[in-house]
């Protein structure tokens, strides 16, 4: 796959973004909160926070490099920041 960036992706439709994050991502964090779960998935050069719904279907895709959507995640963000830096 080609690599495309954050921008690009916030531009697709939802079901070429759940095609991306789902084949191409790989999974690092799963969480729950009341009644909602998400999945932390790096994909490329940033990352992809997903919300499943109950029947497990991916139904939401926030992309981001850094900030607060990433440290709410256990894994140690100031590590994670610089994953896909060369």
């Amino acid at each position: 796959m080609e690599l495309i960036t954050l921008k690009e992706f916030n531009l697709l439709p939802e079901n070429e973004k759940e095609e991306i994050t789902f084949y191409n991502g790989q999974i690092l964090e799963y969480r729950s909160e009341w009644h909602k779960n998400y999945a932390l998935y790096a994909v490329q050069r940033f990352f992809v926070e997903v919300e499943i719904s109950e029947q497990d279907e991916m139904i939401s895709f926030k992309a981001f490099n850094e900030g607060e959507l990433l440290d709410k995640y256990t894994c140690k963000p100031e590590l994670l920041k610089y994953l896909f830096h060369y």
